[in-house]
């Protein structure tokens, strides 16, 4: 359904909402559940699944509505999970938790501001305060470049589990990726603590 993302803001989200009270828990996109949610007679209950009509490649012999699509791991991974990661360090909610950096916020927002990205960066970072107007890109930089800014400030746990992602995001950056790559990216993310740790 579409809903707007704030109370008298005139910009709207998608969002695929579910009850905790209800059985019918999230599953993988799979051929299967794609051919019966195609067949209900519902448009309303179509985009409550996430789909918003048919898929003209799921004629194709070997198409997997699962396996055969990439990801966009700009808005997906960068801009979900480093989003996620600056608020709970940061916002007012999360300050009594144990993960919480919220009192070195301004310290950091002002190194991060200062730091130097590569010369390839066409659009360096916003001040931190802003970001969660950022776009993906700007999560993107702060994961894979600021790491250094982070180990001052964040509890070492906290900064240790962080790392875990920065390496396994450089290694997918990769051009080309062998199996073994593949492999560390797994194990590297397999062995990420989720929050609460």
């Amino acid at each position: 359904i579409t809903v707007p993302s704030r109370d008298g803001v005139n910009h709207y989200i998608r969002v695929f909402p579910l009850s905790s009270e209800s059985s019918d828990k999230p599953q993988c996109r799979s051929n299967r559940n794609y051919d019966t949610i195609m067949a209900l007679k519902n448009p309303t209950e179509d985009e409550r699944k996430g789909y918003l009509g048919q898929c003209a490649l799921r004629l194709l012999k070997h198409f997997d509505v699962d396996q055969s699509f990439l990801s966009d791991s700009l808005h997906n991974l960068y801009g979900g999970a480093m989003k996620k990661l600056l608020k709970l360090w940061f916002s007012d909610e999360y300050k009594r938790s144990e993960w919480s950096s919220f009192t070195h916020f301004n310290t950091i927002s002002k190194k991060l501001y200062q730091y130097r990205y590569p010369s390839t960066t066409s659009r360096t970072p916003r001040p931190l305060i802003q970001f969660h107007r950022f776009k993906a890109n700007e999560f993107r930089l702060i994961l894979l470049f600021a790491a250094p800014i982070f180990k001052s400030y964040l509890k070492p746990k906290i900064y240790k589990n962080y790392l875990l992602l920065v390496f396994a995001f450089h290694l997918a950056e990769f051009r080309s990726l062998r199996s073994t790559d593949i492999d560390d990216i797994r194990f590297l993310l397999g062995s990420i603590f989720l929050f609460p740790l």
